[in-house]
């Protein structure tokens, strides 16, 4: 019965949490802004020491972050991974969430990213944003060797949290493109009117 209880209590506590940051995220209309707040609710959700959104750019399927939340945070800048590299690229490519108890056990963690922070990564929860059928970003969370690893609760909270980060990820994808062609439009427009 104490297990249970304890269970029921971590699971209304998942929910509240995740409930918490999606209202966040989708209230966010700016791409920018939006993965901002998506890392942080990461961070938060998982009690990471960092955490990081990486998007797939549709014409080189490299997965790439403009910013890292957390002790990476200014010394990781607009890295691009090739495909399939790493532990987010595994998770990209298999389609599937993933916890790494130990990275120096797994085969797939790419250290770069490591030697260019300072920080010594220990464990990471990962899973796939997947929007009809395509997988447009990995969503990540990192702590240092020093703290335990993640545990199970923290992988399914993010997976319970990532549906949302890809809706508003899409939205606001959506919003930039129609700002964008309004924005050409006018600019058409005002030049037409000029020639007559």
């Amino acid at each position: 019965p104490h297990f249970e209880s304890e269970a029921l209590l971590e699971r209304l506590l998942s929910a509240k949490l995740v409930n918490k940051f999606a209202q966040a995220i989708a209230s966010e209309r700016s791409v920018h802004q939006l993965m901002k707040i998506a890392i942080e609710s990461t961070r938060e959700l998982c009690d990471a020491d960092g955490a990081s959104l990486l998007v797939v750019d549709p014409v080189t399927q490299e997965l790439c972050f403009d910013r890292v939340g957390g002790s990476g945070q200014g010394h990781l800048e607009q890295v691009r991974l090739p495909p399939g590299q790493g532990i987010a690229g595994r998770v990209a490519r298999e389609r599937e969430a993933l916890r790494v108890l130990d990275v120096r056990e797994c085969a797939e963690f790419d250290p770069t990213a490591d030697n260019q922070s300072g920080f010594v990564t220990g464990s990471i929860v990962a899973v796939p944003l997947i929007h009809r059928g395509q997988v447009i970003g990995v969503l990540e969370a990192v702590r240092h060797a020093a703290r335990a690893p993640f545990e199970a609760t923290h992988l399914e909270r993010l997976i319970e949290l990532a549906p949302h980060v890809v809706i508003a990820v899409h939205q606001a994808r959506v919003d930039e493109k129609l700002q964008q062609a309004r924005s050409e439009l006018r600019s058409w427009n005002k030049k037409t009117a000029e020639l007559f």
